[in-house]
């Protein structure tokens, strides 16, 4: 599958084309696939060191690490409002809890699938050549995206279980189907839930009520996945009977789910 350039920056596009072994990758790749326009354009520049990489960059404009610990540059150019965003291909290995609990390890010898296999969910483990416009797929992402299905992209899903509530914004904001193995992964890490702190949860939270499309897909994932217990107000919900001839639709849960999807309708 090709891709036409013209709806990348013409900024980006032009630093992109300068930089040898460099792609989009990740959700602005899966966008742009939607006929999307990203809010964000991410970058991983294979085969050179940190230090060759910021040296690259700084040629347009002003460059700065931020994250230390990921080797992810930010890129202000000249007259632009919007920075962008250069790493390494990395592998991250989990060594403690939570999402501070990863030793990560840049390499200049990673590949494409290697440096992808960390990435959540294969729709997020695309990449883009700048330069002619092909994605290239190693997980099968674009099969998932033209079935309408939500994968892990590998066992290493399990190490972050924001992971989760990710999956319950992209089935909600694409109008996805969770594959039975993400289910069932989600499943056996239902206890790893207190790793994650409340700014967390509420950044995918908040994201789920802005970007939702079908919102009660979520809430179903949650419901299918067991993490619908880590939030006692939505488990309340469900089978509580409701009047039939005024709600014969089900549940309170059910009910629910239809409010908020014609809230996410009139939105």
């Amino acid at each position: 599958m090709t891709i036409g350039l013209d709806i990348i920056p013409r900024p980006l596009q032009e630093v992109l084309v300068k930089l040898p072994d460099s792609y989009l990758v990740g959700g602005c790749v899966r966008d742009l696939i939607l006929g999307q326009r990203p809010n964000d354009y991410d970058t991983e520049v294979f085969g050179v060191t940190y230090d060759q990489l910021r040296e690259m960059v700084s040629q347009f404009g002003k460059a700065e690490l931020v994250g230390n610990s990921f080797g992810t540059l930010k890129l202000w150019m000249p007259g632009e409002k919007k920075e962008f965003d250069f790493a390494l291909p990395r592998q991250e290995v989990k060594n403690d809890k939570g999402h501070k609990g990863f030793e990560v390890i840049h390499r200049t010898d990673l590949n494409m699938k290697e440096a992808a296999i960390r990435r959540d969910f294969t729709i997020n483990a695309l990449y883009l050549d700048p330069r002619t416009g092909q994605v290239i797929d190693p997980f099968g992402g674009l099969e998932d995206i033209k079935a309408g299905v939500l994968r892990h992209t590998s066992d290493a899903f399990k190490e972050d279980p924001l992971r989760v509530l990710r999956g319950m914004r992209f089935v909600s904001r694409f109008d996805m189907v969770a594959h039975p193995d993400t289910v069932q992964i989600c499943r056996n890490i239902k206890g790893t839930f207190p790793e994650l702190s409340k700014s967390r949860l509420w950044g995918e939270w908040s994201r789920w009520a802005e970007q939702a499309t079908k919102p009660s897909k979520g809430l179903q994932f949650l419901r299918d996945t067991g993490w619908i217990e880590h939030f006692p107000e939505l488990n309340a919900l469900i089978g509580v009977p409701q009047e039939r001839e005024h709600h014969p639709e089900g549940d309170a849960f059910v009910h629910t789910c239809h409010v908020c999807d014609e809230i996410g309708r009139a939105s």
